[in-house]
């Protein structure tokens, strides 16, 4: 599996995990870059297609952060924005995460 397939993947099941309501709040801090763009879209989109309120992505490479924005609402009952502070319940979904994590470090035998 190439690294791009790892990235949809992980972002589609945080997506999946975090699915609550339907967004009606989309904001950005960052700047912009076709790159970042292409994430925009793929977040948006799947953010209205799977009815996710809110979320935050951070996109690091050699330790420096390269992206980093929130979407939505982090509290839908009283229409409170997600911001680079907000805290997610993410329950079981981490495993995944560090499941994959931990076979991208047996791959480089660094396990």
């Amino acid at each position: 599996m190439t690294r791009r397939h790892l990235v949809s993947s992980a972002l589609g099941a945080v997506a999946v995990g975090m699915a609550l309501h339907a967004p009606s709040v989309i904001r950005a801090e960052s700047v912009g870059t076709p790159y970042f763009s292409k994430v925009d879209s793929f977040l948006q989109s799947a953010m209205h297609s799977r009815g996710i309120p809110g979320l935050s992505v951070a996109v690091v490479q050699n330790g420096s952060v390269l992206l980093s924005r929130s979407y939505g609402y982090a509290n839908v009952e009283v229409d409170a924005a997600v911001s680079g502070s907000s805290v997610f319940e993410i329950g079981g979904i981490s495993k995944q995460f560090t499941a994959a994590a931990t076979m991208l470090l047996v791959e480089k035998s660094k396990l």
